[in-house]
């Protein structure tokens, strides 16, 4: 159940409505400590290829998601998240 409310959360991160899309982060940031560390990192991918190929209008909160999500997780699933999006930020040759 847990990895098909995150893939509804990818979704909503893939709308074309920024609303829908802010309110996906939100909700995200929310409930990130209370998801599982594989799903976890699926968003979170997610976030890191929108914010190196995405518009920039996005970017920016995608980052910051990207930074409270990790900030906001324990030290062994933060570290799991990093290594998880470094390679795309370094692809992308954006840093957080």
């Amino acid at each position: 159940m847990e990895r098909r409310i995150c893939i509804a959360f990818i979704s909503h991160l893939e709308d074309s409505s920024r609303d829908v899309q802010g309110n996906a982060i939100k909700c995200i940031q929310k409930i990130a400590a209370k998801i599982r560390d594989k799903n976890l990192i699926m968003i979170v991918e997610k976030l890191a290829d929108m914010v190196v190929t995405g518009e920039k209008e996005v970017r920016d909160i995608n980052s910051i998601a990207i930074k409270s999500i990790i900030s906001g997780t324990e030290d062994d699933c933060a570290t799991a998240l990093i290594k998880a999006i470094y390679p795309r930020m370094i692809k992308g040759n954006l840093i957080i």
